[in-house]
């Protein structure tokens, strides 16, 4: 049975480790207007949902309930590193001890990712690594409008978005994140108008240009990594060349028919780029979606894939597609992993 500890303790342990983030306060209590000021806001029940991601993310929790009865028996039924707060929180006040107003901000962020949070190897900590990264995501068509809503649902803390077109009803197939509305309207001052009603903490900045060498530098110069949300490959190679210098990685994307085509470029020094697998520009046949047709589904499978890369990667999962490329045909299910050595002529690399 973990033991419980007297609250002037307990703020002396705080005290003597002011820089230690391995220590957390969890305040159970519903409706309370103050607290202890380190604690986070937690029921009894999210608590025990949220157990195993608090044991990876603090070395010990210490759980507040108005009297101590309540967090004695949930720090009973959880064990270590639970433990309760001797009293609660009427012998924190006996004790003069200092309270603050109850803020629920940071119990409403781990509630909110409680299931990515979650999953085994994930944790608050990579959560935290999402919110603070910054993705530059190139069109917001078939690829790039469900690359963003994904993107600003997971949780990443910043997106930039470039484009310069405007919604067209030939999009709406596949283009999610658009309606009958939208028509006529520029895409990037309609996708961060849908962007924030999904998740208003995630900091979208939109410019209407078309990403080109000479802007290159510019506009993606704030990005940790770049998801192609591009339909040709000109603009692909401006971004591969502009990641490649910088040491940005950055997520590919081409979608022909009922196949689509995923990978990862610019993770690792002297790896496979874009133009090791297609080095002349003027060799590639370019098939876009109104001569060559697309499956609004296949756009959006190729985007999530891009997304989950791009997760892994700012999350700092260890799992990637590097230096290989996913293939798959939606009609025949045939999936391959296609792998490529970096090409040592490539002039690029």
């Amino acid at each position: 049975m973990p033991a419980a500890i007297p609250p002037q303790q307990l703020k002396q342990l705080f005290q003597d480790h002011q820089c230690d983030q391995s220590l957390a306060i969890i305040d159970i209590r519903k409706g309370a207007e103050l607290t202890i000021e380190e604690a986070l806001k937690l029921s009894s029940q999210q608590t025990i949902e949220q157990a195993d991601s608090l044991r990876i993310n603090y070395q010990k929790i210490f759980l507040l309930c108005e009297y101590g009865d309540q967090s004695q028996q949930l720090a009973d039924l959880l064990g270590e590193p639970f433990h309760s707060i001797a009293g609660g929180f009427t012998a924190w006040l006996a004790a003069e001890l200092p309270v603050s107003e109850s803020n629920d901000k940071h119990s409403q962020w781990l509630n909110r990712y409680k299931h990515q949070i979650s999953l085994p190897g994930f944790g608050e900590q990579a959560q935290r690594k999402l919110a603070s990264a910054h993705v530059g995501v190139v069109g917001a068509g078939g690829l790039g409008a469900p690359a963003l809503l994904y993107l600003v649902l997971a949780g990443v803390g910043k997106v930039t978005l470039i484009d310069d077109d405007q919604v067209v009803l030939s999009n709406l197939h596949r283009q999610i994140l658009y309606n009958e509305n939208d028509v006529g309207l520029l895409k990037t001052q309609q996708a961060v108008n849908k962007l924030h009603r999904h998740n208003h903490a995630c900091e979208i900045k939109a410019l209407t240009e078309r990403l080109n060498g000479d802007n290159v530098d510019k506009l993606l110069h704030e990005a940790d990594l770049v998801i192609d949300g591009s339909d040709n490959f000109a603009t692909r190679y401006v971004i591969n060349d502009y990641c490649l210098k910088n040491s940005t990685p950055w997520v590919f994307a081409g979608v022909n028919g009922f196949d689509l085509q995923v990978a990862v470029f610019g993770l690792k020094q002297q790896a496979v780029c874009l133009r090791c697998l297609f080095p002349e520009q003027e060799h590639i046949t370019e098939n876009s979606c109104f001569e060559a047709g697309v499956l609004g589904t296949v756009t959006g499978m190729a985007a999530m894939l891009q997304v989950t890369e791009a997760i892994k990667i700012l999350a700092g999962l260890p799992v990637n597609i590097h230096q290989q490329m996913i293939h798959y045909n939606v009609l025949t299910h045939r999936f391959k992993m296609l792998k490529y050595p970096p090409d040592l002529q490539c002039p690029h690399r």
